[in-house]
C-alpha cells in the first residue's frame, strides 16, 4: 500500500501538471499631467521577462486618492495607459490599470501619458502570473521605472523597482 502511494506522489508531481508562480513588486511613485506641450510630465514602467516562458503581467497604478487608474479604451497604443511589445492586453477592468502578457526574454514599456491638466500623482504594483509545465520560478520579471518632465527644459529620474533585481 505504502508504494502504490509513493508512486501516485510521483507519478502526480511528475505528470506534466501546471504549477502556478506569481510574485509581484512596487513602484513607489509615479506622476503625469499635462498643461501643453512644453508643459508636462509622464512614467514610463520598463518591464524584462527573464524567464523561458510567457508571463501574465497586471499592474495596478493608484492615484493620490488610493483609486485604480484606468483608460478603457482597451487600445495599447493610444489613451492614457500605453505598453509596446506585448500580447492579450486589457485595460477594460476596474480592478487593475493594465494587464498583458509579455513573451521570454522580451522588453516592454508601459507609458502613464495623461492628456489632461488633472494630475494623476501615485504609485503601482505590478504583479506576474504563469501557468508553466516545464520551469519552476520564484522570478520572472525585471524593470524599473522613469519619470519624465518637461518644464523649462526638461529632466528624467529614475525609480528602482525591487532595487534592481529580479522579482
Amino acid at each position: 500500500m505504502k508504494k502504490s502511494i509513493l508512486f501516485f506522489v510521483i507519478g502526480s508531481l511528475t505528470s506534466g501538471a501546471a504549477f502556478a508562480q506569481s510574485g509581484s513588486a512596487t513602484v513607489s511613485h509615479l506622476q503625469s499631467s499635462f498643461h501643453n506641450s512644453s508643459s508636462r510630465m509622464e512614467s514610463f514602467i520598463h518591464l524584462t521577462n527573464t524567464s523561458e516562458t510567457d508571463t501574465e503581467v497586471t499592474i495596478k497604478i493608484y492615484n493620490q486618492s488610493g483609486n485604480v487608474v484606468s483608460d478603457v479604451d482597451n487600445d495599447n497604443n493610444t489613451g492614457l495607459l500605453r505598453a509596446s511589445n506585448i500580447s492579450n492586453y486589457s485595460d477594460v477592468n476596474s480592478s487593475y490599470s493594465v494587464k498583458f502578457t509579455i513573451a521570454p526574454k522580451h522588453s516592454t514599456r508601459v507609458s502613464l501619458m495623461n492628456p489632461s491638466t488633472a494630475e494623476i500623482l501615485g504609485y503601482a504594483v505590478i504583479e506576474w502570473r504563469k501557468e508553466s509545465t516545464t520551469e519552476v520560478v520564484n522570478t520572472s520579471l525585471i524593470g524599473h521605472a522613469i519619470n519624465y518632465r518637461i518644464y523649462n527644459g526638461t529632466g528624467y529620474y529614475s525609480v528602482p523597482i525591487n532595487d534592481g533585481r529580479k522579482f
